[in-house]
Order: C-alpha cells, then structure tokens, then sequence
C-alpha cells in the first residue's frame, strides 16, 4: 500500500468537469463569484454582500460564498506540514500546544488575508464567518480526514482535518471547502484549482467514507460509524466525489478470498459509462481481467478471480483516474 502512495502522488491527474445538471442548477451563483474572483479579504463584509445581494435563497447565497472561496484561496501545504509536525511535537504538552495553536493561528490568518492561502481550518473559518454575514447558520467540525496521505489513521492519532456543516431551509449539510477546492500534485508546494463538486453538501453516506467528526452529531446518520469502523473503510479518492462512484460492497479496506473462486465488487454510481470503468493492481497497476455488467441504475457489479496466492491492492479506476482501493488477501483455504 506504501508503495502505491507514491505511484498516486505522481500519477494524479486532472479532475473530470462537473456535470452539465450541476453547472445549470448553480449557475447564477457560480457566476457572481467569478465575477469577483482575486477580491481582497480585507473588506471582508463588503466582498459578501456582493456575492450574495442578488440571490434570494440561502442555498444559492451560501453556494456563491462556497465557490468564491474554492476558487480563489489555494491550499498551504507548508504550513500545513509544519502544523502537524508541531502539534504532534507537542500532544503531551497542553501548555506548549495551547501556545502553538495560537500562535500558529495568528500567522494563519496573515497569510491568509495577504496570500490567499491558508490550512482547512483557515478554509472552515472563511466559510463559517461570510455565511455568519448574511445570517446563514454555520459552523466549523472538527475531526479526521482520510485519504492517500493519511490511509493509515490510528486512535493514537491526532485529529488532522477540518470541514462545515451547514443549516439550509431548516436542515443540516455537509460540506468540505479544502478538499472541494483542489490538490497539490506529488509532492510539489503548487496547489491546482481544481473545483470538485462532490465536497458540496455532500450527502452523509458519502461524506462519512472520508471524513470522521469528533462530535458523533456531525456525521449527520441514524446509525453512527465508529472510528475503527471509519478505518476500516475501503479508501476513496477525490476523483470517487467528482465522479460520484462509490464502493457499495466490500464495505471494509481488507478482504479475503478462496484463489480462483469468483467474488464480486458492487460500485454505486449514476450516469456513468461502465466501460470506461477497469480494475488494476500492485503498484505497477497491472491490469486485473474482470466482467463488468450494470445491474440497475445505479448499481455496477463487478466479477472477478484471483489466480494466484498473496495479497492484492485493487485498485477501481474510471478512465485513468482513480476512485478506490481495497486489499484482498487470496488463499489456499479461507480462515474461519
């Protein structure tokens, strides 16, 4: 898995375009914020008005905010880094942490204001505060979020992630402004814009494959996931949320099967064309031979053997993009 990490920092490519239904539905919103796209964040109030005035529903007012935001403040993965580093430095140390998380939020915002960049707390408070302008109710969560770089979360873990959730005509969404906004390709210091649908009041069953709130409220389920459940998930890239596809079965990252017995991957997605769907292994991503058919319309299922014992990263791919991974190990004879 390490190994895969490194080939998929490398091979990251360019997001797929949001679908026309998206563009249309927000069309007028998303409009108002390139008009003032590269505004100064020291007029803070003004530059909200402004993006707000001529729409009349909370979700289009809060939608322009959220594209204002994801288009114009790019990610700081410098000061992200040191952030980590520090707060891991001091875990065991209330005071020190305390005095770093201060400090650290002072430089934050400067640089925020001055450079457009900042950390996903930087994006979450942004969010929060314009939405506060125009009385929208929104607040910051705190937690964990899992992706390539942090496949491996523990409960020794420190939370390393920040998101919203947000209150529209009397319900609560979810909604993640760092990751919506775009990505650092490897392991450069060059964020690309690269809006992504899929972070924008995303639904609750999707939100939680990647993101796992301290306070249980915030998943926003009937039935709440666990944080060794949320570990244990099949991990999901950034192209699953712009593409909308999802693993519906295995629902757990490591797996077991019988060598050369048949076994099957559910996917859920809708408007796809399956067969730009492949499945593929190793860090070298070798091809896997499988039979790919669509069983409703919105559910995929994909059939597939492996033909020789040891353990497999599968990755789902649409195009040459990546979606999802899960870990099969294939044996002689299955542990009960």
């Amino acid at each position: 898995m390490k190994k895969f990490i490194f080939f998929f920092l490398l091979s990251l490519s360019i997001q797929a375009q949001t679908t026309c239904n998206k563009l249309n539905e927000y069309h007028k919103a998303d409009s108002i914020a390139l008009n003032y796209k590269g505004s100064e964040l020291t007029e803070l109030y003004h530059l909200t008005i402004n993006l707000t005035k001529d729409l009349s529903s909370d979700i289009d007012k809060y939608r322009s905010i959220f594209y204002w935001i994801c288009t114009n403040i790019q990610g700081d993965r410098l000061n992200n880094s040191k952030n980590q580093q520090m707060r891991k430095k001091y875990a065991k140390d209330e005071a020190k942490l305390k005095e770093w998380n201060d400090s650290f939020a002072r430089k934050s915002f400067k640089i925020l204001v001055e450079d457009h960049k900042t950390v996903c707390t930087g994006y979450a408070y942004l969010l929060r505060s314009m939405c506060k302008m125009v009385d929208i109710e929104c607040v910051i969560v705190d937690g964990f979020g899992r992706n390539i770089q942090s496949a491996s979360l523990s409960k020794k873990s420190l939370p390393n992630h920040s998101w919203n959730a947000v209150k529209l005509d009397g319900k609560w969404y979810l909604s993640d402004p760092t990751w919506a906004s775009g990505y650092f390709k490897n392991n450069e210091y060059t964020f690309t814009f690269d809006f992504n649908e899929g972070y924008f009041l995303s639904s609750p069953e999707q939100f939680i494959l990647t993101h796992f709130p301290l306070d249980e409220k915030w998943q926003l389920l009937d039935n709440h996931l666990t944080f060794d459940e949320f570990t244990q998930k099949p991990l999901h890239y950034h192209f699953a949320f712009s593409h909308q596809i999802f693993l519906e079965s295995p629902s757990t990252f490591s797996n077991q099967v019988m060598k050369n017995e048949e076994f099957m991957i559910t996917l859920k997605a809708i408007d796809i064309n399956s067969e730009k769907l492949s499945l593929r292994y190793g860090k070298e991503l070798y091809p896997l031979k499988a039979e790919i058919t669509t069983s409703s319309k919105d559910s995929i299922i994909i059939k597939l053997k492996l033909r020789s014992k040891g353990y497999y990263d599968i990755h789902v791919f649409y195009g040459e993009e990546i979606v999802a991974t899960l870990n099969y190990k294939s044996s002689g004879k299955m542990k009960n």
